[in-house]
């Protein structure tokens, strides 16, 4: 945090290939954790090392092969697309033969809840606790009618289907980022789901409509990430903010350290607004 070089850390292993997209974290302050998607040689698998050390290495409940063409000659296109209200790219492989991979490359496999990691893997409704004797279900995600079954993984025609892509969870909540029609760009739409533990309630809403700030009526919040500790944070430029307060009429109640932001400049770095 004050800036200074601590060090390289060589990849243990890594993907080899047109496969997927490898996804690193940590499980304590000594132990890495890196997810890799199943290749045409290696199944998909999860390895926790520390420095140049193998500790475990284990495959998850995902492919034990890429199941696609293994080749570059057996694809006919990628398209890369971005969506303008997630700012999220997608990348959808065709191949040959008419079926698709389609992902997400800043979806995050991995997620804390104070000091236990979490695993999910893609078409899997299990959640699993990582430790270094395996993985561990501790949950299940239930979409019902729009489950997305791994059969239909690569079926281009599959509509209507969600397809979590993020999980943030805290002691109290659980928030789920979902797409639906996935490999449907003209249909495509992003979703917030937030599970209530303790009530035991889930509400849904279009990823669009934000979070309406209803404590101070100041910005409208979209969490893009999650602390170990619990809150729900968020990344807005200073700019963002500035073309907000243009729009919008001060308060005078509001707390003073979002009056401050009032002297902000488009120059100026990004501001954190952590959630509780």
């Amino acid at each position: 945090t004050e800036g200074n070089f601590v060090g390289e850390q060589k990849d243990l292993d890594q993907t080899d290939g047109l496969f997927g997209i490898d996804s690193y974290d940590y499980l304590d302050a000594h132990i890495l954790v890196e997810h890799l998607p199943a290749t045409a040689t290696k199944p998909d698998r999860v390895i926790l090392f520390r420095d140049t050390t193998l500790i475990a290495a284990f495959p998850s409940h995902g492919e034990p092969l890429f199941p696609l063409a293994k080749a570059m000659a057996d694809i006919e296109g990628i398209n890369v697309q971005n969506d303008k209200d997630t700012g999220h790219n997608i990348i959808y492989i065709t191949f040959k033969d008419g079926q698709q991979n389609g992902f997400i490359p800043t979806e995050q496999p991995f997620w804390h809840v104070k000091d236990r990691l979490f695993f999910r893997e893609q078409f899997n409704d299990t959640l699993y606790q990582v430790s270094p004797e395996g993985l561990s279900p501790v949950s299940r995600l239930d979409f019902g009618t729009i489950r997305w079954d791994r059969k239909d993984r690569f079926n281009p025609e599959k509509d209507k289907a969600a397809y979590p892509f993020a999980i943030y969870e805290n002691e109290r909540l659980l928030w789920l980022r979902f797409a639906v029609n996935l490999y449907h760009p003209e249909e495509l739409k992003f979703y917030n789901a937030v599970y209530d533990k303790s009530r035991d309630e889930v509400k849904v809403s279009p990823f669009k409509e934000q979070v309406t700030d209803d404590i101070n009526g100041f910005f409208p919040l979209q969490p893009t990430f999650i602390t170990p500790m619990g809150e729900f944070a968020q990344l807005v430029s200073a700019a963002t903010l500035l073309e907000w307060f243009d729009t919008h009429a001060d308060n005078e109640a509001w707390p003073e350290e979002i009056k401050n932001l009032r002297k902000l400049t488009e120059e100026d770095n990004p501001v954190v607004i952590l959630m509780e």
